[in-house]
């Protein structure tokens, strides 16, 4: 090989170089582009879905103030540990007690933990009253026996009697009398108030071993909602759409819950999997009024959570406390902005994090109805409003397929590059030692011409 030949073959070898690096820079470039696209797609269709959305507070994110109990030392000279020392009530502790029960909403008892009253918690009471003085406690029932305790200087009237719930436990209580008529209503009835003693009392002929408690006010409540066995919810056929023109009709209170117990209690005789997957096509035929849809179940793919909260409810045929609502939106549901509304009767806090973990949600539920809204412009839109038996968080699991080739072509590059660089400086060193030699002959050969001349 001449040296014209090692420097053509060299420069061959540099522009091999320059095109490889070129061509890798090229890749990393359109690798980079198509993710910011596709991040900048994806952030203005949440956007849009997002637009029509208005969020609730969370329950959890607040800051709730619960006035303390100043009179503890009262509660230490209770006796009840015996029958006999039940009989007698111990009155400073029940009037301190009552007028702080009088400060206490159904929000602070929450933040204080209360807890539904069951036979289990009436022996826990009664086998050491002592360490739960002040629990709070909900019980529902019917009134065994009520009676009217004229209010003196020292005391304000009240009402005293004795609640029997559907498990047949009981509980006596003390509640304020306001001297409104319509202070304690009839029937089926709730107690938020506090445990103070046990109490040991003679009602109707029956002596009854209860823990007495000690609360606000008696309120009416709902016996406990309980579906036949074919899940039948009859008032869903009262059920009417919201029209934009005529706005907000408001939700059915009887289908509502029934449609929550549904949920609650179908325990497996739904075929989850089976079921149709919600999509643009029934959420346009929603949206045209096909009644056939309602109450009907849905599986939803993986979609969007453009919102969840968990909100206080009034006292309701399930018992609840508190029920989750929220929003799901999806980019193929191309009707309205792409979004449902949902409420579930169960607890799940994982959702709240919607900006961050919960981004991506499944779930399954049946349809109630269309619902008018107001959304964050100030328009109104129109959603289908489902209560759901769940709402999943969806985790993906990350496919690194891409970004492992990517880096397996990086380093094959790289290996390439340096090959090639070592090549190009080995064949220049060769190149150079070739040329010395080629140098150093024609030296020779002039030195031995310059002899024989």
């Amino acid at each position: 090989m001449t040296s014209e030949e090692a420097d053509r073959m060299a420069k061959k070898d540099k522009r091999r170089l320059i095109v490889l690096s070129i061509g890798f820079m090229i890749l990393v470039g359109a690798y980079i582009s198509t993710n910011t696209k596709a991040n900048e797609y994806g952030d203005s269709a949440k956007e849009k879905l997002a637009s029509g959305v208005v969020m609730d507070a969370l329950v959890s994110d607040s800051q709730v103030f619960v006035p303390e109990f100043k009179d503890a030392s009262l509660l230490d000279n209770i006796l009840d540990s015996n029958e006999a020392e039940q009989v007698h009530l111990k009155e400073e502790s029940i009037l301190a007690t009552l007028k702080y029960t009088r400060k206490l909403t159904p929000i602070q008892y929450t933040e204080l933990g209360i807890q539904d009253f069951t036979k289990e918690i009436q022996q826990a009471l009664a086998a050491n009253p002592a360490d739960h003085r002040l629990d709070p406690l909900r019980v529902r029932g019917e009134i065994l026996n009520l009676r009217h305790r004229p209010g003196t200087d020292k005391s304000p009237a009240t009402f005293y009697g004795t609640l029997e719930q559907k498990d047949g436990s009981h509980a006596h209580f003390i509640v304020s009398d306001s001297g409104k008529n319509d202070e304690l209503p009839s029937d089926f009835l709730r107690l938020d108030g506090m445990f103070v003693q046990m109490h040991h009392a003679e009602i109707k002929g029956e002596w009854i071993n209860a823990p007495l408690l000690v609360g606000r006010k008696l309120v009416g409540s709902y016996e406990y909602l309980q579906l036949d066995k074919n899940l039948s919810t009859p008032a869903m056929a009262l059920v009417e759409d919201d029209v934009a023109t005529e706005g907000a009709k408001g939700i059915p209170y009887q289908a509502q819950w029934e449609l929550l117990a549904k949920a609650n209690q179908e325990a497996g005789q739904i075929d989850w999997d089976n079921v149709p997957e919600f999509g643009d096509e029934y959420l346009g035929r929603m949206f045209k009024g096909d009644d056939s849809l309602r109450g009907m179940a849905f599986r939803f793919p993986i979609s969007s959570s453009q919102a969840a909260s968990t909100v206080e409810v009034g006292e309701n045929p399930l018992h609840r406390n508190q029920i989750m609502k929220g929003w799901i939106g999806n980019y193929t549901w191309k009707r309205g902005n792409g979004l449902i509304q949902w409420i579930g009767a169960f607890d799940n806090e994982a959702l709240h994090d919607y900006r961050g973990k919960a981004q991506l949600v499944t779930g399954r539920g049946f349809f109630l109805k269309n619902v008018v809204y107001e959304m964050r412009d100030g328009r109104a839109g129109k959603t289908p409003l489902f209560v759901m038996q769940s709402v999943e968080v969806y985790t993906p699991k990350i496919d690194t397929t891409e970004k492992q080739i990517l880096w397996a072509l990086l380093a094959i590059t790289g290996i390439i590059m340096v090959v090639i660089t070592w090549l190009i400086s080995k064949d220049k060193r060769q190149n150079q030692i070739l040329q010395s030699k080629l140098a150093a002959r024609r030296r020779a050969r002039m030195e031995q011409q310059a002899a024989k001349a």
